[in-house]
């Protein structure tokens, strides 16, 4: 007992305590704390400061609230008011106006009640056909909360109170026993966690509009020209179903889809669509949806994939020709081509093809017609015109027939003009003028190795080529297509698909100087394809420096196969590379060293030259100095140029005496004229230089002595001196008679001969005796110099130019 009284006094003593304490240290509170409200709803929030003099003010989430929305009860307490709070969480702070500080705090959250809710009855076949009410709703809330769900249906116009609940923890619950369906029902969601509760809006149902049907089980059938859908119908609680069927098909890498409607009544166990103008041999893909009369849709019903057969309504079954080969005689090999049946056709047909001359078109086929491979054909064809004509059988029986048609040689057709190709991006774009002609389309045909052909129809001026192998050449040709006819094709230039960089590029050339090198270099590509070089660029380095220093770099033309590199240092080891850029790629030529020369190669042949060309010069002048000593120098008289004459009879004796030597004291000097006849006299007459000149003229020219016995020589040589006297010769000297007769003159010209030792082909010509002249001056004549014996000079032409001297 006294123990409990004891601890009873100890407790009011610490109260007591406890409470004086507060009275000498007052607090500074808001409360409540950490609240959950509803979102929208409104929140009252009180702080007390008493441990702060002065007013307060309140901050949410960091902003300042208004004076307005704040009221003070008394000196130590003011409570928040705020309406329609929509924050998800916020922090709410009481502030000191004193001193700026937090005098505390306080979190609220806020949540909300389910929303949107939906209800759908569905028919479930995998349940036998039992049908189950789902409902869903929106709820928004912190994923750290927990909560239940409960879902209550009530009927609204029973009489007596028909509830049923269903239980979940998400935002979707199955009810196991259905509302009445016979009238309309609501129903209300109430979410519970461990800190509040809320409940949702009623919502109505009419089970007539959320009565949902099972997706249909279908079954697909391909015939000819059209795709069999059909299914068993489910059972409903309404009249009218209304059912659609989607099928679908990839075309182009894109996905086309269409929907077929259908309306069924409730007394429809079986239901049965046709999908028309299907594509041949086309993979669809199939499914369905049913609903009741303003019901929701059902699901769509799984996929089911079929194959479709060949269409002879929608199959584009087009059929061409290629000339391919035309022979000297005039017959052609023609290549014919049609549309390939997709490999996804799994039946078995014939290709048959036949061709008749186009004047014969009412007869049968001339060869009996050949059966062919699924794609092409080769025939040989006649000059003459003809058509073609291409059967596809399917168990013998006709699924299309196709005509085209092959004009003669040499037939005046229409043809296109100003046809242009170019490639961008893989793609070839074809562009031509139209002929004058109508023309109900063009057949536009390309191949890349002359073998394998690929064509196509257009019903315009232009056209787009696709799915072309990359970096090939193209050859495109056009051909008009006007009535049952076709016009001569027009080729177009060829143009590459895609181009690329060469496959690589070599040096060829490098002409190094001291301070610059000539560079060129040449590519090698496999095709007219690989030719696609935006620009060249000449690298170059200095070989010798460590590490190596790339000097500068030269980018030139894509025409150009060619570059000098300047201001290099002389007799410097230098490396060079060559860069083509495309596109594509790049590639770059080996490395290739040179050296530069010590000197200007320029100068060095420049002065070789000059250096030649002196050398040549003086020897050219030496030679000729040695050939003028040689052969100019000596002069030797030309016998051709002279004449004989008869000398007085005195002299006769003197002279047949061979060089006999002359009386002493004698000296004789007898001038020597060309032969000249005068016709009016039996003479010699002494020649004249020109109309005005005299004889002693003739005395300028060269003498030629006569020599004496004691072997001087016939000219005068150096050691002989000219003559100084004139000698004259008497008529008794000179014994000359007029009344010599023409036989002592033929004799005396005999003994000449014999003298002289003339030949007979001499050019001497023969001589007549000339009248004694007059008294001669100086220079008819000269005297030797020497002892006293009589030479005798004689004066003859020296000189004559030509190759008769010697």
């Amino acid at each position: 007992m006294y123990l409990v009284a004891v601890l009873i006094i100890l407790v009011e003593i610490q109260a007591t305590s406890e409470e004086q304490e507060k009275k000498k240290n007052p607090t500074c509170a808001v409360f409540p704390k950490n609240q959950h409200v509803q979102f929208g709803s409104e929140v009252q929030v009180t702080c007390q400061s008493s441990c702060s003099e002065g007013q307060i003010y309140w901050v949410v989430n960091g902003q300042v609230v208004a004076d307005r929305f704040s009221k003070s009860i008394n000196s130590s307490h003011t409570v928040l008011s705020l309406k329609n709070f929509t924050y998800q969480s916020a922090i709410i702070q009481c502030h000191s106006v004193f001193n700026d500080l937090v005098l505390d705090g306080t979190n609220i959250k806020t949540y909300t009640k389910p929303s949107n809710v939906s209800c759908l009855i569905r028919l479930n076949r995998t349940a036998e056909g039992f049908p189950k009410m789902v409902c869903n709703w929106e709820h928004a809330m912190s994923s750290s909360w927990k909560i239940t769900y409960t879902v209550q249906s009530t009927c609204d116009s029973c009489s007596d109170l028909k509830i049923a609940y269903c239980n979940s923890g998400t935002t979707s619950c199955v009810f196991k026993i259905l509302p009445f369906l016979a009238r309309n029902f609501s129903i209300v969601v109430k979410a519970n966690s461990s800190s509040w509760e809320v409940k949702s809006d009623m919502y109505s149902f009419d089970p007539f509009q959320i009565w949902v049907l099972a997706p249909p089980e279908l079954h697909v059938t391909a015939l000819v020209s059209y795709l069999l859908v059909g299914w068993n119908q489910s059972d409903t609680i309404g009249n009218i179903i209304h059912c659609q069927v989607r099928y679908s098909q990839v075309l182009d890498n894109r996905t086309e889809v269409q929907v077929v409607n259908k309306s069924l009544t409730r007394k429809d166990k079986r239901a049965w669509v046709t999908i028309e103008g299907v594509e041949s041999c086309v993979v669809y893909t199939v499914s369905a949806r049913c609903a009741v009369d303003r019901s929701p849709w059902s699901e769509w019903s799984l996929g089911h994939t079929a194959v479709s057969l060949l269409n002879p309504k929608t199959f584009q079954f087009n059929l061409w020709r290629k000339v391919v080969q035309q022979k000297s005689s005039g017959v052609r090999e023609v290549k014919v081509m049609w549309t390939e049946i997709p490999q996804t056709c799994k039946e078995e047909y014939t290709y048959y093809v036949d061709y008749l001359l186009y004047t014969l078109l009412s007869a049968t086929s001339n060869n009996g017609g050949s059966v062919c491979s699924p794609l092409s054909c080769f025939i040989s064809l006649a000059p003459e015109a003809h058509v073609i004509r291409l059967s596809i059988l399917q168990n013998e029986l006709s699924v299309a027939n196709k005509t085209v048609y092959v004009p003669a040689v040499g037939e005046t057709l229409p043809q296109v003009s100003d046809i242009q190709a170019s490639a961008h991006g893989g793609i070839i774009q074809v562009n031509w003028q139209a002929p004058r002609h109508n023309v109900s389309g063009y057949i536009v045909d390309w191949t890349d190795d002359g073998k394998t052909y690929f064509w196509k129809r257009s019903n315009h001026t232009e056209t787009k080529l696709y799915d072309l192998r990359d970096f090939r050449l193209y050859n495109i040709t056009v051909t008009p297509v006007f009535g049952n006819k076709t016009g001569h094709g027009k080729k177009a230039p060829q143009v590459c698909s895609r181009r690329r960089v060469p496959q690589a590029i070599y040096i060829s050339e490098l002409r190094p100087e001291d301070t610059r090198v000539y560079v060129r270099w040449k590519i090698e590509a496999e095709d007219k394809c690989s030719t696609a070089v935006e620009n060249f660029t000449v690298f170059c380095r200095q070989v010798e420096k460590v590490p190596p220093v790339m000097l500068y770099n030269q980018s030139v033309s894509f025409t150009q196969r060619r570059a000098v590199l300047e201001n290099l240092k002389q007799s410097t080891k230098y490396g060079v590379i060559v860069m083509a850029m495309g596109h594509t790629g790049n590639i770059s030529s080996t490395e290739t060293h040179f050296q530069t020369q010590k000197h200007d190669p320029v100068l060095v042949l420049v002065m070789t030259i000059c250096v030649t060309l002196l050398f040549f010069s003086l020897s050219i002048f030496g030679v000729c100095c040695v050939w003028y000593k040689t052969f100019l120098g000596k002069m030797v008289p030309n016998p051709g140029h002279s004449s004989l004459a008869l000398w007085p009879s005195q002299s006769n004796q003197k002279i047949t005496s061979h060089f006999s030597q002359p009386l002493e004291g004698e000296t004789r000097c007898v001038r020597v004229y060309p032969y000249e006849w005068d016709g009016a006299r039996d003479c010699l007459v002494p020649p004249y230089l020109g109309d005005d000149s005299k004889p002693e003229t003739a005395g300028e020219e060269t003498e030629w002595a006569v020599p004496t016995p004691e072997g001087s020589s016939l000219s005068a040589g150096e050691d002989s001196e000219p003559p100084t006297e004139e000698v004259e010769l008497s008529a008794d000297q000179a014994g000359i008679s007029v009344q010599d007769s023409r036989e002592e003159e033929d004799t005396l010209l005999q003994e000449y001969s014999e003298v002289f030792l003339l030949p007979q082909s001499s050019p001497y010509r023969s001589q007549n005796a000339v009248p004694p002249q007059g008294p001669q001056s100086v220079k008819d004549g000269r005297e030797l110099s020497g002892n006293k014996h009589s030479p005798m000079y004689v004066s003859m032409e020296m000189f004559r130019e030509g190759p008769d001297r010697g």
